[in-house]
């Protein structure tokens, strides 16, 4: 059997090996599950490093980890190989968790523009997109007023 022939089988056992771990992983909320998608994935992603759902799937199973800054790769690598709702979604609920909210929320609106009306994730899109905002305008709030608090410190201390 010729090497790429080879290939293509390992490829497509380790995709299907790596789907069905993060399948039992989301329905039995199991760790151990998510590694073991993320070894099959790291082969699949050895054969064909460019290919999005692969970078994708690691991203999903690393998130569901809490491993964000390694998603946040995965995620990244997938939507510059090829942008998806779910890249782009996923990337963006990543994101929120590290705390980087302008990056959420233009990911979020990213896949919110992608989607249609329809779309399986569209009400979840927006729900998150709607919190995000939210988070941005309450820290925009508390800023104004640590800002203001500053400024009368140093107004009294001028006057001391």
């Amino acid at each position: 059997m010729p090497v790429k022939e080879e290939e293509k089988k390992r490829h497509s056992k380790n995709v299907n090996q790596a789907l069905k771990h993060i399948r039992k992983g989301v329905q039995e909320n199991e760790d151990e599950n998510f590694r073991k998608a993320i070894n099959h994935l790291d082969n699949a992603i050895f054969i064909d490093p460019y290919d999005h759902l692969l970078q994708f799937y690691k991203g999903f199973a690393l998130y569901n980890l809490g491993e964000r800054k390694k998603a946040e790769e995965c995620f990244s690598k997938s939507t510059s190989i090829k942008e998806s709702i779910s890249g782009r979604y996923y990337g963006g609920l990543n994101k929120m968790e590290l705390g980087k909210l302008e990056e959420a929320k233009e990911s979020l609106e990213r896949s919110l523009e992608l989607s249609s009306k329809q779309h399986v994730l569209r009400k979840d899109i927006e729900e998150k997109y709607s919190e995000v905002e939210k988070r941005l305008e309450e820290e925009k709030e508390s800023k104004k007023e640590l800002d203001e608090e500053l400024e009368e410190l140093e107004e009294e201390s001028e006057e001391i």
